[in-house]
């Protein structure tokens, strides 16, 4: 078999090069993003109205990453409502089509950041500076 287009982001294409039999340098060339990364966070921000979750997300982690304990007990819902809250913004995130043009992930890590050793949670530097540029931090 012979792969000769590979369509996804250098991200992607680092995971599964290995598998391909390529090194690294040999990685085809990438496409230009289409959209930046910040005009896709505004679209995302303005295609629908931001529900009172999100908007406590984005309040509450704009300050900066919060280890998962914190940052549960500051949203002050349950785990369940958490969930909620996560796969709404998902959603969002995915029927954007600017996020799938900028080469981003449709999911909640397009905007998020997570360590799984120290189980912070926080927010894409850029992602923040588009909530303070539109005043939703």
């Amino acid at each position: 078999m012979k792969i000769t287009i590979f369509e996804g982001s250098p991200e992607e294409y680092k995971a599964v090069a290995s598998h391909l039999g390529k090194n690294l340098d040999e990685s085809p060339e990438v496409e230009k993003e289409t959209v930046d990364h910040k005009d896709a966070y505004m679209a995302m921000l303005q295609r629908a109205e931001i529900k009172t979750g999100q908007q406590d997300m984005y309040k509450i982690l704009s300050h900066g990453e919060l280890a998962w304990n914190e940052y549960s007990k500051r949203m002050n819902r349950s785990d369940s409502q958490i969930r909620g809250v996560h796969g709404a913004l998902g959603r969002r995130i995915n029927n954007t089509p600017e996020i799938h043009a900028a080469g981003l992930p449709g999911n909640i890590n397009a905007i998020s950041t997570w360590n799984s050793a120290t189980r912070m949670f926080g927010l894409k530097p850029d992602f923040i500076d588009v909530l303070k540029e539109m005043k939703l931090a």
